[in-house]
């Protein structure tokens, strides 16, 4: 009897696996002078993911489409590495928190967008003092 679950469970990981496989399917990939990926677009289902490659081969940026619209979460790091800037997107417009960070690590700017519109936001100089949002 439970051998018999191994083998059921077994076949369901499998089954699943072969599913989410084939869920994904690579659309283009281009490279760099240098041989290194420079970006890819790739099809989850209904959604587009499009990944930038900077020519060290670290990320670059990372952002999602449905329907040709800009959905999901836009994520950019700087060259080395860092985090750069990240901001929430649906159908197409800004929704939720928007952080931009220098090469250092920290958070110059932040704004709240709520259906496209901006609701409020913040900068920094790299003191950490605030200075003047500027839209």
């Amino acid at each position: 009897m439970v051998r018999m679950i191994r083998i059921a469970l077994s076949l369901m990981f499998i089954v699943s696996f072969s599913i989410a496989l084939q869920a994904q399917e690579l659309l283009k990939q281009e490279y760099h002078k240098n041989g290194q990926l420079k970006s890819t677009i790739t099809r989850y289902d209904k959604e587009i993911q499009v990944v930038n490659y900077y020519d060290n081969g670290r990320m670059k940026e990372r952002f999602y489409f449905i329907d040709f619209k800009r959905h999901g979460v836009f994520e950019a790091w700087h060259s080395d590495g860092s985090k750069h800037m990240t901001i929430a997107y649906e159908n197409n417009k800004p929704s939720g928190q928007w952080q931009v960070w220098n090469n250092s690590g920290q958070l110059i700017a932040e704004a709240l967008f709520e259906n496209g519109n901006l609701k409020s936001g913040h900068m920094w100089d790299k003191e950490g003092n605030p200075i003047a949002f500027q839209e």
